[in-house]
């Protein structure tokens, strides 16, 4: 009897000994699964980027072993070396245990994977196409891993301040707006004295004549920002090199030389007697501008082709922003009064360049307990097993590992670690108003939706949620086939990274003006093929503090209904801090996976 309570005691020990050692790691069966489908596609279907009922793989798979019995937390220390998991196709799936060694009283872990990836040569148009995050933390000097440290941050499109090609696209504007007059020699009589004098007519908002006058105001814009993209800029150059060429004016009103009291009747400098109108001295400003455009094309700025078009000759500044990945809109240029400058970041209401960044990539996650078996467990799979639960049936939940364990398997599944934005657009009329007293009809492919920027995009903890800081705007422009319209709506979906409890989103929509007609926006007119952009906001319900718009695994809908294109800005405000005129205050019911409707203002 002392015999058997001696040999009882010294098992025990053993075991109580094991429990306190870290020891060799031990191989075991892994049995994982992906959770059920949550976000959808992604812009155009036939891409890589796209997440649908189709389980596509999962690749970078990493396994961090922890021994707390429950669920990870911040401020937790693995119990060994992240490892590295064979990628997957399936999405139940058993390693066998020469893939896999867990340190002995491992009891939960963190899981992460990412989804294939589509190749590209152009790094640039493989993150918009696949999306992008920067992982960091996860290897420590002695092997071991702080869930503190583990960080997901959004990858920037665009490091640093502007390059040369949007200085040399502002300086090539400037050449047309800054500084143009035209001096005219003329003679003046009255009461038979004959004198010679000079006129100066200057290009800018003080010109008499209506026309003049107005395509100065329309191509400095007033002094409110535009956009300075380079395709921007050659229709700008295009548009106003059109209204000179087609400029003439016919006003016959003789020029007047005033001298206290008396009027004096000019006379033009070639020594006749003809009347100098303001007609001579208007169709010479004409003539001086497009000289100017000569002068452009003589040294080699523009090209000026058959068709009446201007081309930069720069492929740098015709390819501005869109070669770097940026929206056209965040290349934002302002008339000073004297020249026309790139706006830097300090100015108020323009989102600085380096803020834009790419969608999330589609990566996934769990933070799972362990269940246990001492057996084999390889018939589980080979068995008409109908769910997951029978699978875990046949293991120990909540179980750490030991010398004698054989199999694991994760108790919860891998699920997405961004959200998803699914909208739908929609135009209210068939016409829509445009400026104080014009319509636009949106019909067909006239406004195509070519990208949109979402707010509240920041750096991820270990579980992908934001830590406070910097916040990003993210930009996709992986949206094709997506016209606003009022016959029938138009969804669209983008991948996003939760957003912080209680804050309500901005973001914008990005359309093109393939109408073939300009029209009046918030900021100035909406050229012919450039683009703009509608802001709406994502309201979380008023009762609802603790919630995010964007969350995890879930998809967030919502219905836009453009009600008027008067709002449309023709470069992108700062969605961390808009200074928006809302023309239609609309607050909106939030809800996972249900529609509510937002007006775009």
């Amino acid at each position: 009897m002392l015999v058997m309570v001696l040999f009882l005691s010294g098992c025990e020990k053993a075991r109580n000994e094991e429990e306190a050692a870290v020891g060799a790691p031990v191989p075991v069966q892994l049995a994982l699964r992906v959770g059920a489908e949550g976000p959808s596609v992604k812009g155009n279907p036939s891409v890589i980027t796209e997440m649908h009922e189709v389980f596509r793989g999962l690749t970078d798979l990493q396994l961090i072993p922890f021994n707390r019995k429950g669920e990870i937390e911040m401020g937790d220390l693995s119990n060994a070396q992240p490892q590295d998991l064979p990628d997957i196709t399936e999405p139940i799936v058993l390693f066998p245990s020469s893939s896999v060694q867990l340190a002995r009283k491992t009891a939960s872990a963190l899981v992460y994977g990412c989804s294939p990836v589509e190749p590209d040569d152009n790094p640039i148009i493989q993150r918009h196409l696949n999306g992008a995050l920067t992982p960091d933390g996860f290897d420590l000097e002695d092997g071991r891993v702080n869930v503190s440290s583990i960080r997901f941050a959004p990858v920037p499109i665009f490091n640093g301040v502007a390059p040369a090609a949007a200085h040399g696209i502002a300086s090539i504007l400037s050449e047309m707006a800054s500084e143009a007059s035209l001096t005219v020699d003329y003679w003046y009589y009255a009461n038979r004295v004959w004198r010679s004098a000079q006129v100066s007519l200057v290009w800018d908002e003080n010109i008499a004549d209506g026309r003049l006058r107005e395509y100065f105001k329309w191509f400095t814009n007033e002094g409110k920002l535009i956009t300075g993209s380079g395709l921007s800029a050659e229709y700008m150059l295009t548009y106003l090199y059109r209204l000179l060429k087609d400029y003439v004016s016919y006003d016959a009103t003789v020029f007047e030389h005033v001298v206290g009291n008396n009027h004096y009747e000019a006379v033009k400098s070639n020594g006749g007697t003809d009347l100098l109108t303001y007609a001579d001295l208007y169709n010479g400003m004409r003539d001086a501008l497009l000289q100017r455009f000569e002068r452009l094309e003589n040294d080699q700025f523009i090209h000026i082709l058959e068709d009446d078009s201007i081309q930069l000759v720069n492929s740098d500044q015709r390819v501005w922003p869109a070669r770097w990945g940026l929206p056209d809109g965040s290349a934002v240029i302002q008339w000073t009064g004297i020249r026309f400058e790139v706006a830097e970041e300090t100015l108020d209401g323009v989102a600085p360049i380096a803020s834009y960044c790419y969608p999330p990539d589609l990566r996934y996650f769990s933070n799972t307990t362990l269940s246990t078996s001492t057996s084999d467990r390889e018939s589980s799979y080979t068995e008409d097993r109908t769910s997951w639960s029978e699978i875990l049936s046949d293991y120990r939940g909540g179980k750490a590992v030991y010398s004698d364990t054989r199999a694991v398997a994760l108790d919860q599944p891998l699920n997405y670690s961004c959200g998803m934005l699914v909208a739908n657009i929609r135009a209210v009329a068939e016409e829509l108003e445009a400026g104080p007293s014009s319509r636009v009809r949106v019909t067909g492919s006239d406004f195509p939706l070519t990208g949109v920027i979402v707010g509240g995009q920041r750096t991820l903890r270990y579980d992908f949620t934001p830590l406070s800081g910097k916040d990003y705007f993210l930009y996709d422009n992986c949206i094709s086939g997506v016209y606003l319209t009022a016959q029938e709506s138009a969804e669209f979906r983008t991948l996003v990274s939760q957003t912080q409890t209680g804050e309500n989103i901005y973001f914008c929509l990005e359309f093109r003006n393939d109408s073939g007609s300009g029209f009046a926006g918030a900021e100035g007119n909406i050229l012919p093929g450039c683009k703009f952009y509608l802001v709406g906001r994502i309201d979380l319900p008023e009762d609802d503090e603790t919630g995010s718009v964007f969350q995890c695994d879930c998809m967030t809908r919502v219905n836009c209904l453009i009600t008027s294109l008067s709002e449309a800005h023709n470069s992108i405000p700062d969605l961390e801090h808009p200074s928006l005129t809302m023309g239609v205050q609309v607050k909106t019911n939030w809800t996972q996976a249900t529609s509510s409707y937002i007006v775009m203002y």
